[in-house]
């Protein structure tokens, strides 16, 4: 199991919800308008995450080899951006997931921070890469 600094499960609460409702707007977008460019400003907002994102997983779990950022020059369309955001959505998850655990004390989900004596509760992972909470493997993305 791969551990996290407090750092990044910060980054990752912080990214995460906003990134969803993202998506959530984007989908609605994409629903009247799937073909229509977004506006730059839109374009800036979600690079900003998307950038966080990239730091995030790293190239290991980047959901798209020759994809960082949208083009505020060449803006994409609405539905684009909604296949986009919900793949980097699943990669936020799947990197999430492999860095949780479950207390064989109180049988509650926590992240498997490291360097630190902190718990911090989260929700049960969606993806099935977790792995005993006692291993000391090393982050290697």
């Amino acid at each position: 199991m791969k551990k996290v600094s407090l750092d990044e499960v910060t980054a990752y609460d912080g990214l995460q919800p906003q990134l969803e409702a993202l998506w959530r707007e984007l989908k609605e977008l994409s629903r009247k308008k799937a073909d229509s460019p977004l506006s730059k400003f839109k374009v800036k907002l979600i690079n900003e995450k998307l950038e966080l994102a990239n730091s995030l997983l790293g190239g290991k779990l980047k959901p798209f080899k020759d994809f960082d950022l949208f083009d505020v020059d060449d803006l994409p369309t609405t539905s684009d951006a909604v296949i986009v955001v919900s793949q980097y959505l699943e990669g936020l998850e799947t990197w999430r997931s492999t860095r949780v655990f479950k207390s064989k004390v109180d049988y509650r989900w926590y992240w498997n921070i490291k360097d630190t004596q902190v718990a911090i509760q989260t929700k049960e992972p969606e993806r099935s890469q977790v792995n005993e909470a006692d291993t000391d493997e090393e982050d290697d993305d």
